[in-house]
């Protein structure tokens, strides 16, 4: 199966909305130690040690950062004449989420630094959603069998995996949210459908794991943007590049010789996997343009064991490559346009291993 898809992506500001599914938001009041509202403070926010926007508190000390990328990296700096300056590091911007921060100045002129190592799970105070939400760090650390992003689905306990009984090998893709069909769960990604809106099978396109910055489940009580399902939904969100090159590449092999037999075996069956990838990003424009792009290739020869007639193995092929290519522009602190191209292609010769047990391998004259 060949697929190939281009997305292009205007987000604008409207008014009285902090964030969207595919943005996050950054928020807080500034007091001082009798608290009283700091007016005019000066706040800057930072990804990575770039500033990517300043302002200065109102009447009431408040302060937003609206619509900026989903990520890890933020962090505040909030400073006042006669005040000692505060920092906090190790901010992690939710997509749909509105992280606050009650900051309380004291008189002096020393600077205080904060840094979070592991950060507490956000309380969405502005909304009534229920949701999970897997980052970036925790797709990196977690166990995932076939690099498979819908799997973190099952992190949350109202969601399963519903295996169909067709042979497409499609299982893993299926979640049944809420005890609901798998055909009633929707998918987004970058903000838009990816669903078969007559059949609802399973995510239309796929993205390789490298690519994901971000993947969340909605399990209950989401916003009427997401309507037209009363079951749940997934988020991908995909990386996009920063003031910094950065790359990634991993391998992993794993040979036939070291599985173990299936039970009634009397021989060897092959199972060899070997999966590669890699990822690249930075800037083009620094402050204003940003590229990514990340590959991944898995290639797997499974032989399924034929325990009618004369025993023996069917070898079946699994090939699946992965592409992702996304060019970020800014326009302003709250405009920006996202150019994504992505190509999947895959070959599996023995889906669910059809092919196994009592059933053999069509024999021609």
């Amino acid at each position: 199966m060949l697929q190939l898809a281009t997305i292009f992506l205007m987000l604008w500001a409207t008014p009285g909305k902090a964030q969207t599914a595919l943005t996050a938001a950054i928020q807080g009041t500034v007091r001082d130690a009798g608290g009283g509202a700091m007016v005019g403070a000066a706040v800057e926010l930072l990804q990575d040690g770039t500033a990517v926007s300043k302002q200065t508190t109102d009447s009431s000390g408040g302060f937003r950062f609206v619509r900026i990328a989903p990520g890890g990296g933020y962090a505040l700096k909030v400073s006042a004449e006669g005040m000692q300056s505060w920092t906090r590091a190790g901010i992690e911007a939710l997509s749909g989420d509105s992280a606050s921060f009650a900051i309380v100045l004291e008189v002096g002129q020393r600077s205080e630094t904060v840094e979070v190592a592991a950060q507490s799970p956000i309380i969405a105070l502005e909304s009534t959603e229920l949701a999970t939400s897997v980052v970036r760090k925790a797709l990196d650390q977690l166990p995932t069998n076939g690099r498979v992003a819908t799997r973190f689905a099952l992190l949350d306990a109202r969601v399963r995996n519903s295996n169909a009984l067709s042979g497409d090998g499609s299982n893993q893709y299926r979640l049944a949210i809420n005890a609901n069909t798998f055909r009633d769960s929707q998918h987004r990604l970058d903000g838009n459908t990816n669903y078969d809106t007559m059949f609802n099978n399973i995510p239309l396109q796929r993205v390789p794991l490298v690519a994901v910055q971000e993947f969340r489940v909605l399990t209950n009580q989401f916003s009427a943007e997401h309507g037209s399902t009363s079951a749940g939904l997934t988020i991908t969100t995909t990386k996009t590049g920063s003031e910094e090159f950065r790359g990634e590449g991993f391998f992993l092999g794993r040979p036939s010789g070291i599985q173990a037999r299936p039970p009634l075996a009397n021989l060897r069956i092959p199972n060899q996997l070997l999966q590669a990838g890699g990822a690249v990003g930075g800037p083009v424009v620094g402050g204003k343009t940003y590229f990514f792009t990340g590959y991944e290739r898995t290639a797997q020869d499974r032989g399924s064991f034929i325990s009618s007639g004369e025993r023996g193995f069917y070898l079946g092929e699994y090939r699946d490559q992965l592409a992702v290519a996304k060019l970020d522009h800014r326009w302003s602190d709250t405009h920006w346009l996202s150019v994504r191209v992505n190509g999947h292609r895959d070959r599996n010769t023995n889906a669910n291993d059809r092919v196994g047990g009592l059933l053999q391998p069509r024999i021609s004259a």
